[in-house]
């Protein structure tokens, strides 16, 4: 959520820190010597893409809403377009005394408000007759859906697969309560996967990498100048004085069996409730620069003119026309 790295040193120490902030003490090149040239693998995916995200949050109170609705003498159960805050209701002019249902006596009101059923109820009794206007009124609200998508990257997966490029996902997160929070939750999941994953190992006899740390690898008979970021280091001791070690490498997170099966138990986007007045917030993120130029001119040989004092501040009275 953070796009943040850990990991764990050989103290048993967490580390926590900005992705990519810790560089490694070597890269690795065809000439170097830092690695064992036929055990460098790289291994590409994209079944974990995604560049265009889809966040569910909770709700945000929107702005102050009046809604009219026709009475036709029969109904005297209204349903509500939302959930008010602030609720008030009147009926053809007149203020209607509004309960709480299920906690006011009906008996001491015009009509009761069900906040989680969204409907106004009046007594069978108290029924508004036909073609009356019942105005009710509050602040409603909205549910959070945001839809981010980034072109650029749906342009580069059109490039290396073709079709139209688009990997969607979606974020089911009750704890967003606002738009721009869905807007940076996906941003940060774009972040972390938008980009075809990588992942690989090599095999060193050089000492000083460690999880956590980016490290770069360039290989000209490989076509490769790409950073990954280090996951794991395996120490195997190989003589009496020397240690051989196996680095394991990827370019963002990566998901294991235990993270897929965790998912699918806890999957709560199959208990989604879907309204049918939901609005999406579609944002669509670009890239764009402009460069721009200014030039003055003046002439202080035509009026108006000003004062000047040569080499000292001009004072009142003591100053010549320039």
């Amino acid at each position: 959520m953070l796009n943040y790295d850990w990991y764990v040193d050989y103290s048993k120490d967490i580390h926590f820190f900005a992705r990519e902030s810790v560089a490694a003490p070597f890269g690795l090149t065809d000439t170097n010597g830092k690695y064992r040239y036929d055990s460098l693998v790289i291994r590409r995916d994209n079944s974990q893409i995604r560049n265009s995200i889809i966040v569910r949050g909770g709700e945000y109170l929107g702005s102050q809403l009046t809604a009219n609705i026709q009475t036709n003498g029969v109904d005297f159960y209204f349903p509500l377009p939302y959930r008010f805050a602030d609720f008030a209701a009147h009926l053809t002019g007149h203020v209607l005394s509004v309960g709480i249902d299920g906690i006011g006596n009906p008996d001491n009101y015009d009509a009761m408000f069900n906040f989680q059923e969204t409907v106004l109820k009046f007594k069978p009794a108290d029924t508004p007759s036909a073609s009356k206007t019942l105005k009710v009124s509050g602040k409603p609200y909205l549910p959070v859906i945001v839809r981010y998508k980034n072109p650029s990257f749906v342009a580069a997966m059109v490039s290396a697969e073709g079709g139209d490029g688009t990997y969607e996902y979606l974020i089911e997160d009750k704890s967003i309560k606002s738009k721009e929070g869905a807007r940076q939750r996906a941003q940060a999941e774009i972040a972390a996967y938008a980009r075809t994953l990588s992942e690989g190992e090599f095999i060193t006899e050089t000492s000083g990498l460690k999880a956590g740390q980016l490290i770069n690898v360039q290989s000209t008979s490989r076509n490769l100048d790409e950073d990954f970021v280090i996951n794991k280091v395996v120490i195997t001791q190989f003589t009496k004085d020397a240690f051989i070690y196996k680095v394991s490498l990827i370019t963002t997170k990566t998901y294991d069996l235990i993270d897929v099966l965790q998912r699918m138990l806890l999957d709560g986007t199959k208990k989604m409730d879907i309204a049918d007045n939901e609005t999406t917030d579609v944002i669509q993120e670009f890239s764009d620069s402009g460069a721009f130029s200014e030039t003055l001119s003046f002439d202080q040989t035509s009026p108006p003119y000003t004062y000047a004092g040569g080499a000292n501040d001009t004072e009142w009275g003591y100053g010549t026309w320039a």
